[in-house]
């Protein structure tokens, strides 16, 4: 009767047990996917500007964007800027076809573009 008793009890503990460490394992993966498409951003920028960019204000995990950074350049670059334009077309580029939830900011001194894949959670 014992038994019977601690089966349910044992389940339990034993669900708990697993959907904390799958949440934790999820923010793991968010933290690590959005970690490698920031460095894939910033060679793309350090590629095409000849610059060394620096992330900022990163952020991976459940909110309403599941990846979120910004790319500073200190660079002045004017939003007609050819090679500006291309860095954009190029992180839209990378963008396309990802999940709902990614937004990216690249900083041109007083200026900036941004890149999202729209609100919502796409992971």
């Amino acid at each position: 009767m014992n038994s019977r008793a601690s089966a349910p009890t044992g389940f339990l503990v034993l669900f708990l047990v697993l959907g904390l460490t799958g949440c934790q394992f999820g923010e793991y993966t968010m933290y690590a996917d959005c970690e490698a498409l920031s460095e894939e951003v910033a060679d793309v920028v350090s590629s095409t500007l000849e610059a060394e960019p620096e992330i900022d204000e990163f952020w991976a995990g459940e909110s309403e964007y599941w990846c979120s950074f910004v790319v500073v350049t200190d660079l002045d670059l004017d939003s007609t800027d050819v090679t500006r334009q291309d860095v954009g077309d190029q992180i839209e580029g990378i963008l396309e076809g990802r999940g709902r939830g990614i937004d990216i900011r690249v900083t041109y001194n007083d200026q900036s573009d941004s890149f999202s894949t729209g609100l919502g959670a796409g992971y």
